[in-house]
């Protein structure tokens, strides 16, 4: 079968192809939104809304690690914290009597473990 060679095709009314109709509607609504901020008083550049950008791999969760490493705030609810360190000890406890363990006590444990830096060791006597 021979090959016959492609050319270039016109168009015969000159129409736009799909991916210029597409890009014109975008262009037209991002104008519509402007004019509609600029009437209303936001013409800043905070309230128009450009493309979001995309992260690489990793890159979010390495944002989120450092967001949760600058704050201070506990990670777990105090209250289910003091509630898993004492069935903790409770499994761990052979004796009779119930192991006991001040508040300031958890309230250390809890600091330490919601920094994230798991190289300190700690050890508890009971």
């Amino acid at each position: 079968m021979a090959r016959i060679k492609q050319t270039a095709r016109k168009s015969v009314h000159n129409a736009p192809t799909k991916q210029e109709k597409r890009l014109a509607t975008k262009l037209q609504t991002k104008r519509d939104k402007n004019s509609r901020l600029s009437a209303k008083g936001k013409t800043s550049p905070q309230h128009i809304k450009s493309t979001k950008r995309r992260m690489r791999n990793g890159e979010g969760a390495l944002k989120e690690i450092r967001r949760y490493q600058r704050n201070g705030e506990l990670l777990i609810p105090k209250m289910p914290f003091r509630r898993l360190v004492r069935d903790i000890m409770e499994k761990a406890n052979r004796g009779p009597d119930p192991l006991r363990i001040q508040s300031m006590a958890v309230d250390a444990l809890q600091g330490i473990t919601s920094d994230g830096n798991l190289t300190q060791q700690i050890t508890f006597f009971a």
